[in-house]
């Protein structure tokens, strides 16, 4: 009572002086009674719906169809878009015409490894062979010149054997060999024209569409390059044909020679009656042939490199065969992605195109594709706000807050704190905390009568009821030590005026 008097005494004075002038004052009296005081932290920000997806589609073409407007509410698998396959299809064809021939190359590598392997353990036994025989005809020599007479039989039956030997080669080149050879060089002249044929038609068709705008021109140099690269194979395999006949001349001609070689050898052996006394030369052409047979033996050895690389050959293809199905899995993927579905449930919230719009394709299995729409789950709604870092000690998590939209005038809804974020943000000299806040309406946190993504929204400032002028804000309703904050009992918390 004495500090109202003292209040009232200095109001008297002030109103004295101040009606001295000769203005007439008002006064307004009110009873003076007990009652809690609220204290309140607001802060401005926006309704965001509960997660956010976009639709995008990673097939290139245009956009024939687009069945949902924004706003629009769709069901997991509802349909989204069409977008004309006919560029995608082409894409798919093409993938699987590679495909086909790398498989083929794989299948051409495999028989090439497993001839080589076969050469090469063919050159091998025979090289051995030619090294038995020629240190048996050292031994034979040896013994010759011992007993040359008795020698002579046994002399003669190795020339005959190396005769049969010759023409049993010269049977094999001709017969096996060299037809093979023909077939190899034949095959390979006739897959690389099919492929540059291919590939040329490809690289006039990817001109055509380049100049309609349907491929980009990433897709047209990767056409001129599949043409320059299958172009470079055909010649050379117009080359490898062009001097195969003279290669096999050769081959023919060499293997003549040693036939003519044994017979000759033959023939002299049996003429060796009249030089049974040159069995010491007998011995040293021995000798040499010996080693001869033993050089061929290791460049024979040394030829097995060959398999080698065969084999890195057809681990090549193979690879080349994975990159190409697996392009053929993406070009079929994209093929089914000409029809867009919805991945969940929700509402349109935005679209990115309209029908007619010509989408890129992806690039790659790892790009993410054009965007087609934006739907969002509005079953919750949730307002993140700006808290002044001064007043971000009085929020606390599940603290009730009143939230008030701009577009709903003095229209107010529950919420309740959910997560004060670990990080502030400084913008322009001012420090804030970001802090979500739940709307816990149903018809606000609906979408069908209330908030919508975007909106400004919050809990004013100051004592419970009151509005804020300006733009919406958005704050939990009281803090800690303060009237009108909600304590673990549910009561606020009164002082005395």
């Amino acid at each position: 009572m004495a500090a109202l008097v003292v209040l009232g005494a200095a109001g008297w004075y002030t109103v004295r002086n101040n009606t001295q002038g000769g203005a007439e004052v008002e006064f307004r009296y009110a009873p003076v009674s007990k009652g809690e005081l609220f204290r309140s932290t607001s802060g401005t920000g926006n309704l965001v719906p509960l997660t956010t997806v976009t639709v995008r589609s990673k097939a290139g073409g245009t956009v024939v169809r687009l069945a949902v407007e924004e706003g629009s509410v769709v069901n997991r698998g509802d349909l989204i878009a069409l977008i004309d396959p006919r560029d995608t299809r082409t894409l798919v064809e093409q993938a699987q015409a590679d495909l086909t021939g790398a498989e083929a190359r794989v299948r051409s590598a495999e028989i090439t490894a497993s001839r080589t392997v076969q050469d090469v353990e063919q050159s091998v036994r025979d090289a051995r062979i030619r090294l038995d025989q020629a240190k048996i005809r050292l031994k034979n020599a040896q013994e010759a010149a011992k007993a040359e007479p008795m020698t002579y039989s046994a002399q003669l039956e190795n020339a005959k054997a190396s005769v049969r030997a010759a023409e049993e080669a010269m049977k094999q080149l001709k017969e096996v060999d060299l037809p093979q050879r023909r077939r190899d060089a034949e095959t390979a002249l006739e897959r690389t024209r099919t492929q540059f044929e291919t590939s040329q038609a490809a690289h006039e068709r990817a001109k055509q569409l380049y100049e309609l705008g349907y491929v980009s021109k990433a897709d047209l140099d990767r056409a001129a390059s599949d043409e320059q690269s299958t172009r470079s194979s055909y010649l050379v395999a117009q080359q490898r044909m062009s001097t195969l006949e003279s290669e096999l001349d050769i081959a023919l001609r060499t293997q003549q020679t040693r036939v003519d070689q044994a017979k000759s050898s033959l023939r002299q052996t049996e003429a060796g009656e009249i030089r049974l006394g040159q069995s010491q030369r007998d011995v040293q052409d021995a000798q040499k042939a010996v080693e001869q047979a033993e050089i061929a033996l290791k460049t024979a050895e040394i030829n097995r490199a060959n398999v080698q690389l065969r084999r890195a050959d057809l681990q090549s293809a193979q690879s080349s065969a994975v990159r190409s199905r697996v392009s053929a899995q993406n070009a079929q993927q994209q093929l089914e992605e000409t029809t867009v579905s919805a991945p969940r449930a929700g509402v349109v919230t935005q679209k990115f195109l309209e029908e007619g719009t010509i989408v890129p394709p992806a690039t790659s299995a790892f790009a993410e594709g054009a965007q087609i729409v934006e739907i969002a789950d509005t079953s919750k709604m949730f307002v993140e706000v700006n808290v002044d870092e001064s007043d971000i000690s009085s929020v606390k998590i599940g603290m009730p807050v009143r939230i008030a939209v701009e577009a709903y005038g003095q229209r107010r809804w529950r919420g309740v704190v959910r997560k004060i974020f670990p990080s502030a943000v400084n913008q322009n000299g001012v420090t804030n905390i970001r802090v979500r806040v739940e709307v816990v309406n149903e018809e606000a946190g609906s979408g069908r009568g209330g908030g919508r993504p975007g909106m400004g929204g919050g809990a004013p400032g100051g004592a419970p009821g009151g509005a804020p002028g300006g733009a919406p804000s958005a704050g939990a309703a009281g803090g800690p030590g303060a009237a009108g904050a909600s304590r673990g009992s549910g009561s606020g918390t009164s002082r005395e005026a």
